[in-house]
């Protein structure tokens, strides 16, 4: 389930704060602007105030004016914000990101969240994807990436979007102008992004996710072996 539009994309890494803040003022991400129909395609799909599931696990969300604070356990997901800000409370923690800038979730987290920058000629606009472990995880049996995996301290990261994972985004939601070729390429570039989002600077973030998956799996099985071999055969009748 994602999470409402008031707590959507709402997480920092303290230690990025001062470069982030400096890079979303002036929205100087290199080749945000290679990506204009980012903005009309959320704000045509999106409703104010609300957040729509556009696809199955993917949302767009619309605000136009700040929100007040609310409670949510965030559950493994990126967002990837298109304009406004956000603020954010983890524990003792206050965090504010904004345009030009995505942040991956990897495991379940209490914050309270609220937009803080918004307005009628300005809206909030973002969009939300699930990160699905099982899919994490192949791609890293498939490019054996996990050996570079280091753990976050806060289950969270924030980084500025690259045209790269940019590129992705917006071909998932302009096929919600193409319904009908939602069933074949969703999945695609769903899967473009996550390895998008595994080779660059927030790539751990994404891997304990699927590392998780795979840890889980190799005890399910060396248990699942470990009771078979204890199990008793049955022995075969004489002729």
């Amino acid at each position: 389930m994602l999470a409402s539009s008031c707590t959507i994309l709402p997480m920092l890494s303290e230690s990025c704060v001062p470069a982030l803040r400096l890079a979303g003022s002036s929205l100087t991400v290199e080749g945000w602007t290679i990506s204009p129909n980012f903005r009309s395609l959320i704000t045509r799909h999106a409703r104010a105030g609300m957040m729509v599931e556009a696809l199955p696990g993917v949302a767009v969300v619309a605000s136009n004016a700040t929100t007040e604070p609310i409670h949510h356990v965030y559950e493994p997901a990126l967002g990837v914000l298109a304009q406004g800000t956000k603020r954010t409370v983890l524990n003792d923690k206050i965090f504010e990101y904004r345009a030009g800038q995505y942040l991956v979730v990897a495991v379940d987290l209490p914050i309270t969240g609220h937009v803080v920058q918004a307005s009628a000629s300005e809206p909030f606009l973002a969009m939300g994807l699930v990160l699905k472990p099982a899919n994490i995880a192949t791609l890293l049996l498939e490019t054996a990436t996990s050996d570079r995996a280091v753990v976050e301290p806060l289950g969270l990261g924030i980084s500025n979007a690259s045209p790269e994972l940019l590129d992705p985004v917006v071909r998932l939601l302009r096929l919600l102008d193409r319904p009908e070729d939602i069933a074949v390429l969703a999945p695609m570039i769903e899967r473009e992004i996550l390895w998008r989002l595994l080779a660059g600077r927030k790539g751990a973030v994404v891997r304990q996710i699927g590392l998780w998956r795979t840890a889980g799996y190799r005890k399910s099985a060396m248990l699942s072996a470990g009771s078979a071999a204890t199990m008793p055969r049955r022995s075969r009748p004489k002729n």
